[in-house]
C-alpha cells in the first residue's frame, strides 16, 4: 500500500490543482451573476470535451513510458515522449478549431440567447490553453514514469497561485486594475497553464541531462523528428482512451448545453454541482493515474500477478474515499454552495442535484480508476466501449426523457448521469477482473 500511496498521492494532488484552476474561476465568477457562472459552465464544457480527447489520446504514453522504464529501456522511454510532443503539437490545432467551431452551434442548438455571445468569447479566449494543458500531461506522464511525482505537484501548486491573483485583478479588479467580467477568467486560467508548461518541460529538460550524465554521457540535445512508427503506437493506444475521456467527459459537456435550453438558474445550478464533483474525481482519477504506472511498471518486469494486485488496491482506495465523498457532500451541500454563489434560487435547486452526485460518486471512483489500470495492462479499448453503451446508449436518452418529456428537468438529467455512471461501473469492475486474471496466469502456465 505503500508503493502506492507514493506515487498516487503527488498524482492526486498535482490533478486536484489543475481542477482548482477552474474551480477558482467559478468562485471569482460566482460573485458576478448567475449569468456570468452559466456561461462560463456552458464555455468550460465545450473546452473540456475537445481538451480530454487529446489528454485521453496522450495518455496512451503512460504505459508505453512505464513499461520501458519497467523494462529498464529510459532512452526508449524518452523517444516516446518527444513523439507524444509531435503529436500534441498537431493535436493542439484541430481541438482548437473544434472548440470555436462547437461554439458558433451554441445558437442553432437552442442555448438560450443571452448567454451565447459571452460564452463564445469565453471559449475563444480558454481554447488557446489547449496546446500547455496538452504540454503539463505529456511532463507529467514522463516524469511519473520515473517515479518523479514531485514536479507536476510544485507546478501545479504555482500555477494556482498565480491564477488566483490574476482572477483578483481581470474579475475582481483587485488594486486599482479595471474589471474584465468572466473574459478576465479566461485569460486568467491560460496564462497560468502558459507558464506552467514552460515551467515543468524545464524540469523534464533538467531530469534528462541529470539522468544521461548518471549513465556516464554527454547531455547534448538534437531536434528528434517525427517517427511515424512511434506515433503509430501512441495513436493505436491513444485512440480508443480519448474517445473513451471524450465519451464521458462529452456526456456531461452535452448535458451542461442541455441543461442551458431549460433556464440559466437551472445551468448555474447544474455547473455548480459539476464542478464540485469533478473535484473529488480528480482523486481517483489520480489513483488510476498512479494505477497505470505501477500496473505498467510491473507488465514491463513481467510479474503479472503483482500487477493485478496493485490495481485491486488502486480501486479499493478509490472506493473508499468516494464513499467518504458521497456522505460529505449530502450532510454539508448548503456551505458547499455558499461558497459558489448567494442566489437563493440556484442554491435551492443545487442542493437537490448534489444529493443525486453523492449518489454517483461510488460508481465514478470505480470507473475511472479502473479505467487507469486496465490502461496498465495496454486495454484502453474497454473503457471506450463501456462509455459508449452506459452513456451514450442508456445515461442520456434516460436523462433527456426524464427532463423534457417528463417535465423533470435538470434533475432528470443528473439521474440519467446517475444510471450511465453506474453501468460503466460493473463492466469495467468486470473486465478488469477477467483480463487481469487472464494476464496473472502467463506466468504460472495455467
Amino acid at each position: 500500500m505503500g508503493s502506492v500511496l507514493k506515487i498516487a498521492l503527488p498524482v492526486i494532488l498535482s490533478f486536484l490543482g489543475s481542477m482548482l484552476l477552474m474551480t477558482v474561476d467559478l468562485i471569482f465568477v460566482g460573485k458576478l451573476g448567475a449569468l456570468p457562472i452559466a456561461a462560463v459552465g456552458l464555455g468550460g464544457a465545450t473546452h473540456a470535451g475537445f481538451f480530454v480527447f487529446g489528454l485521453g489520446l496522450l495518455t496512451g504514453l503512460e504505459f508505453l513510458t512505464a513499461r520501458e522504464v519497467g523494462a529498464g529501456k529510459p532512452d526508449q522511454s524518452f523517444n516516446y515522449w518527444i513523439q507524444g510532443v509531435w503529436v500534441a503539437l498537431v493535436l493542439s490545432v484541430v481541438l482548437i478549431l473544434g472548440q470555436n467551431l462547437a461554439a458558433l452551434g451554441y445558437r442553432a442548438f437552442g442555448v438560450a440567447p443571452e448567454l451565447v455571445v459571452p460564452t463564445q468569447e469565453y471559449v475563444f479566449w480558454i481554447s488557446f490553453s489547449t496546446l500547455p494543458s496538452l504540454l503539463l500531461i505529456l511532463g507529467r506522464i514522463y516524469l511519473q514514469a520515473h517515479s518523479r511525482v514531485i514536479a507536476p505537484l510544485v507546478v501545479s501548486l504555482i500555477a494556482n497561485v498565480l491564477n488566483y491573483f490574476l482572477n483578483k485583478i481581470w474579475v475582481e479588479g483587485a488594486w486599482g486594475f479595471q474589471s474584465l467580467g468572466l473574459i478576465g477568467s479566461a485569460y486568467a486560467t491560460t496564462v497560468a497553464r502558459v507558464l506552467s508548461a514552460i515551467l515543468l518541460m524545464g524540469w523534464v529538460a533538467v531530469f534528462e541531462r541529470r539522468r544521461l550524465r548518471a549513465s556516464g554521457r554527454s547531455a547534448t540535445w538534437k531536434l528528434r523528428m517525427p517517427d511515424f512508427p512511434m506515433w503509430r503506437e501512441i495513436l493505436i493506444l491513444g485512440i480508443p482512451s480519448g474517445f473513451q475521456m471524450g465519451l464521458e467527459v462529452g456526456v456531461f459537456a452535452l448535458g451542461t448545453a442541455l441543461a442551458g435550453k431549460i433556464s440559466t438558474v437551472a445551468l448555474a445550478a447544474h455547473q455548480i454541482v459539476l464542478n464540485v464533483a469533478s473535484l473529488t474525481f480528480m482523486v481517483p482519477l489520480g489513483l488510476g493515474s498512479a494505477g497505470a504506472v505501477l500496473v505498467g511498471h510491473q507488465i514491463g518486469r513481467r510479474d503479472f500477478a503483482l500487477a493485478r494486485r496493485q490495481g485491486y488496491r488502486i480501486v479499493g482506495l478509490a472506493v473508499g474515499f468516494m464513499a467518504m465523498s458521497a456522505v460529505f457532500l449530502s450532510v454539508f451541500s448548503g456551505w458547499v454552495f455558499g461558497i459558489f454563489t448567494t442566489d437563493f434560487s440556484v442554491i435551492q435547486l443545487g442542493r437537490k442535484l448534489i444529493f443525486l452526485a453523492a449518489i454517483f460518486q461510488l460508481s465514478d471512483g470505480i470507473q475511472v480508476s479502473t479505467t487507469g489500470t486496465l490502461r496498465g495492462i495496454g486495454d484502453t479499448r474497454s473503457s471506450m466501449w463501456a462509455n459508449m453503451a452506459g452513456h451514450w446508449v442508456f445515461g442520456i436518452p434516460l436523462g433527456s426523457y426524464l427532463a423534457f418529456s417528463l417535465g423533470q428537468g435538470v434533475e432528470g438529467l443528473w439521474v440519467g448521469f446517475v444510471a450511465g455512471l453506474t453501468l460503466v461501473a460493473i463492466t469495467l469492475i468486470i473486465q478488469w477482473d477477467r483480463k487481469s486474471r487472464v494476464s496473472a496466469l502467463k506466468l504460472s502456465g495455467g
